[in-house]
């Protein structure tokens, strides 16, 4: 039976392999091209190259369970078509002896998804955002000709052309999307006849200089009514604004940007395991949405993926008894994807809201499992077990 075993992993593992390196690979030119799209522009190369690392660990955890999901069923539908399953069990072999291998190759699947969602997830995360702002940078102090327009959260940037750097017929809109309703909406809005932008990813700054025939309006977010410009909204250099708010030119005006709003909202996916438990049982002491538990049900529940869905998809694809192989691969990859992960969503926002994390992070991996044993015996329906 362990010469089995051997034979089934020399088949399994280098197709786990070759699955696990294309849907890193296809995921992460994926995630690169969105951010090239997102910007409008290539950021520089170094720029992108150092993006690659960071994708490559926070997809880790998601694909690790579907590509050994892939092999299992790649594996599994074969030998059920070639009759090599019909054969085992005419030799007298137990139907569930065929995917013991599976157990400890899932216990091992599912330690790494959770080791990579829990240590290196969160450094992944941390850095991404660094890198966002480095790709903001690479637009803003190198922008591409022609008329772009680059919409992020909290900024709006729009210009008619560049030419060695400098913007002309530039609009800059600042708004807020978080926050109480009342203190969202628009900000304010810039427009000039051309202008050079820098951003500053230390200081995470918008600095604009050689700002030439500029308009400034402010605007109260909770009436939308104009206002006077606020010092605190903009930084640098405001004696030059008249009443009227436009004057023939501005230098060094600063505006404080971060590139992303959500960061402090979804600061429980920057946390280590350790501290995120920690911060579990702070928010359950309080009041309020708990994105810690919602983030440990997501975590744990990719662990617990890379146990039972190389199981389930092995054991549905020995169910499709048909030479086309792609019917057993759509058989055992479709439905425990199309089962576990949007079970698992609903479990981390039910988390989120308050349920008990142990229901809440058991509740993906309980009702796979169930099917696990449900198409089990089907397997073993009117055989020894």
């Amino acid at each position: 039976m362990f010469r089995l075993d051997r034979a089934i992993l020399r088949e399994m593992l280098p197709l786990a392999l070759i699955c696990l390196l294309g849907l890193t690979f296809l995921f992460t030119t994926v995630g690169l091209f969105q951010i090239v799209n997102r910007f409008e522009v290539t950021p520089r190369v170094t720029t992108l190259l150092a993006f690659w690392p960071v994708l490559w660990k926070s997809l880790l955890p998601m694909t690790l369970p579907v590509s050994l999901t892939f092999a299992s069923a790649m594996v599994y539908g074969r030998m059920r078509a070639e009759g090599e399953l019909l054969v085992l069990s005419s030799a007298g072999v137990s139907p569930w002896r065929h995917y013991a291998v599976l157990l400890p190759l899932g216990l091992i699947c599912g330690a790494l998804s959770f080791y990579a969602a829990s240590e290196m997830g969160p450094d992944a995360y941390a850095r991404r955002f660094a890198l966002s702002r480095q790709a903001l940078a690479d637009f803003v102090n190198y922008p591409p000709g022609g008329a772009r327009e680059l919409r992020l959260t909290g900024l709006d940037i729009s210009y008619a052309d560049a030419r060695d750097g400098q913007l002309h017929d530039l609009t800059l809109v600042l708004h807020r999307d978080d926050g109480p309703s009342d203190q969202q909406g628009l900000l304010a809005s810039l427009t000039a006849e051309s202008a050079r932008i820098r951003y500053d990813t230390d200081k995470r700054e918008l600095v604009l200089v050689n700002v030439i025939k500029p308009r400034l309006v402010c605007f109260d977010p909770k009436s939308g009514a104009p206002g006077t410009p606020h010092i605190e909204l903009f930084g640098g250099d405001m004696k030059l604004l008249s009443p009227a708010m436009s004057a023939s030119q501005i230098e060094n005006l600063r505006w404080k940007f971060d590139f992303d709003s959500r960061e402090k909202v979804e600061g429980a996916k920057g946390l280590r395991t350790a501290a995120l438990l920690a911060q579990v049982e702070r928010e359950a002491a309080g009041k309020g949405p708990s994105e810690a538990s919602g983030e440990l049900v997501r975590r744990a529940g990719l662990g617990f993926a890379g146990l039972l869905l190389p199981l389930l998809g092995a054991l549905l694809a020995s169910l499709v008894n048909h030479p086309n192989r792609l019917l057993a691969i759509a058989a055992g990859v479709i439905p425990g994807a199309l089962l576990f992960f949007p079970i698992m969503t609903a479990a981390s926002g039910l988390a989120r809201g308050g349920v008990d994390v142990s229901f809440s992070y058991l509740l993906a991996p309980l009702v796979v499992a169930a099917v696990c044993v449900v198409v089990l015996l089907r397997h073993t329906r009117g055989r020894w077990i």
